[in-house]
């Protein structure tokens, strides 16, 4: 968290999936930006803040190949700057 920056209170964890075949990966990218607005928009309403935010992936072997998994995680919260 920046250093001027007080944590009010926590309102909880949240996470988005996106699930991208790597059989046209240039065509994915669309994919992961959604996942991540996902991942916004799952934050309550009055959340200023986002804290440890981490990015995990990993490879999935599906039926139709090797998918390629990437999940976002993070905790919303509430604070206020300090002048």
């Amino acid at each position: 968290m920046p250093p001027n920056f007080t944590l009010c209170k926590t309102l909880g964890p949240i996470q988005a999936q996106a699930t991208i075949p790597l059989v046209g990966v240039a065509d994915e990218q669309p994919r992961c930006c959604l996942a991540y607005q996902q991942f916004l928009d799952q934050a309550p309403a009055q959340t200023n803040i986002i804290y440890d935010f981490r990015v995990q992936a990993r490879l999935h072997q599906a039926d139709d190949g090797l998918a390629l998994v990437i999940t976002f995680y993070g905790l919303a919260g509430v604070g206020r700057y300090r002048r």
